[in-house]
């Protein structure tokens, strides 16, 4: 079995829900608490990866996990910041021919990456971001009545540019376009939005979703910042 993504830049993926947190950062007044680059971040994470499948006749399903995951970035000075993250869930998947079912199995996956950020302010309110990044994909299939177990191993570079910026004085959000490629992702697009709740300097709460043709992904944490 191999999982790739063949993908073309899609408009649906870099979508008008990204164009429209982009404009709305450039266009609220200033926060009355400050956005930080050294931040802990964990919660739950759900994941679907296209299968790449091409023979109608004998196809895997996408493979659907969800899990945990837990993030992070430490501001290094002269506005560099380093992160990290690490995304591990299950699930299971299903091996057709045609309409029938030929074979089921558990899926564990995981995803590491780290990653190096540049960002400058857009007056008070706003920054532009931009990073790049490695990141490695570990997904195992196992059917343990058939004693079969295969793992994939696969590793891609990420580049990044978005804006991040205050909603209001308690709410942050932010919106990137990524460009992925390597053994598991091929040329890919996607979008990414998200937003912070603030509930004090410190705490608050974390949402995130990115799309792109072979890969979605949803994150909803709570975040500690520093």
């Amino acid at each position: 079995m191999s999982v790739s993504s063949k993908s073309v830049v899609s408009k649906s993926v870099l979508s008008k829900s990204a164009l429209a947190a982009a404009l709305c950062l450039l266009a609220v007044p200033a926060p009355a608490q400050e956005r930080s680059h050294t931040y802990l971040d964990a919660g739950y994470v759900a994941q679907k990866l296209k299968s790449g499948s091409s023979n109608p006749l004998l196809r895997l399903d996408d493979i659907d996990v969800d899990g945990a995951y837990a993030a992070g970035s430490v501001e290094l000075g002269s506005q560099l910041f380093l992160t990290g993250s690490l995304h591990k869930g299950s699930g299971d998947n299903r091996l057709r021919a045609g309409q029938d079912v030929l074979a089921e199995f558990d899926v564990d996956a995981q995803q590491a990456g780290i990653g190096l950020g540049y960002y400058r302010a857009l007056g008070e309110r706003a920054e532009w971001t931009a990073e790049v990044g490695y990141q490695n994909t570990r997904i195992e299939f196992e059917n343990r009545a058939l004693r079969f177990s295969e793992k994939i191993d696969g590793n891609d570079y990420r580049v990044s540019l978005g804006l991040r910026g205050d909603l209001a004085s308690n709410l942050e959000g932010w919106a990137r376009v990524n460009y992925i490629d390597g053994d598991v992702y091929e040329r890919e697009f996607s979008g990414t939005v998200g937003a912070l709740l603030k509930f004090n300097a410190m705490w608050g709460l974390s949402a995130e979703a990115s799309a792109g043709a072979g890969n979605q992904r949803y994150l909803v944490g709570v975040r500690a910042s520093f």
